[in-house]
């Protein structure tokens, strides 16, 4: 059995690595059933799962070399809730499922105490924890910014700094922290353009400005297409109508192919694999950030 280490738990965005990083007190390692982990709510744990080909070599470290790193977990009651390793909890349980072998039925994990932390600690935890272990899209990033600016506000938006005290346990500047605030609210199709980069995150500000019933507007006249582009959008006035903005998606949709929307220019470079999950994020990041 491996030996129980007492952890620190801090906040803010460095949570998880000082709780690596510092073990003193607070919290414990333990190996816990699969059976009695249960993921985080949908509302906090909003991340896309792996994609498969990562998945699967999550699954095959595993089986070679154990699990490298604990989980964290909450201790709910005779239960506990996952704050990081959701994937890592899935690749043991696919692995037990196939090979039926006992070590793959537990995880050691980092267990916090039930009265130790508040909903807001553990949804900040497991912010930070996708925060710092994972590459992720602009719209998880803009959703991650939203609920620790909430949990901020909660705290200590009295200072009227939540911006920049946000920012600054972030690594970003403040016009960055409203950015994400303002777009996470943005309906889905929104902000899956913005995912795959056909918007920018200026785009998609501006979109925000406007009204639910006119951001319908643009999509139900624009729909499946959606052919706006980031300039276009930009462009449209500040005081668009529900009315106007079906005119607007309409027009841009009865341009000839080739002229809706900016046409990406295509490069092929070659990247080596190990680097590739981090260039896709920052090409990503460049280009909804324009």
């Amino acid at each position: 059995m491996l030996k129980k280490k007492n952890i620190t738990a801090p906040t803010g965005a460095g949570m998880l690595a000082d709780i690596m990083a510092n073990m003193s007190s607070g919290m414990d390692i333990y190996p816990l059933p699969l059976m009695l982990l249960d993921d985080a709510p949908e509302a906090w744990n909003f991340y896309r799962p792996l994609p498969e080909d990562k998945f699967f070599e999550l699954m095959e470290s595993i089986r070679e070399k154990g699990l490298l790193a604990p989980l964290i977990v909450w201790k709910r009651g005779e239960r506990y809730m996952i704050l990081s390793g959701h994937n890592r909890k899935r690749a043991l349980q696919r692995l037990h499922d196939i090979t039926g072998e006992q070590r793959f039925s537990q995880a050691h994990c980092l267990v916090r105490q039930e009265d130790s932390l508040s909903e807001d600690d553990a949804q900040a935890l497991l912010i930070d924890a996708n925060w710092c272990q994972r590459s992720l899209s602009p719209s998880e990033r803009a959703k991650s910014i939203c609920r620790k600016y909430a949990i901020l506000g909660r705290a200590a938006r009295g200072s009227g700094r939540s911006y920049e005290a946000l920012a600054e346990q972030y690594g970003l500047h403040a016009t960055q922290i409203y950015q994400y605030t303002r777009i996470a609210a943005l309906e889905k199709c929104w902000l899956e353009r913005l995912d795959e980069g056909l918007l920018t995150i200026k785009a998609c500000v501006r979109l925000a400005s406007f009204s639910p019933q006119t951001r319908a507007a643009l999509v139900s006249a624009g729909s499946p297409a959606l052919p706006l582009s980031s300039a276009e959008i930009l462009a449209l006035p500040g005081n668009l109508t529900p009315e106007s903005a079906r005119g607007a998606a309409e027009r841009a949709r009865a341009k000839p192919a080739g002229e809706a929307g900016e046409t990406p220019v295509i490069r092929t470079i070659e990247v080596p694999e190990r680097y590739y999950a981090r260039v896709l994020a920052f090409v990503r990041e460049l280009v909804a950030g324009e």
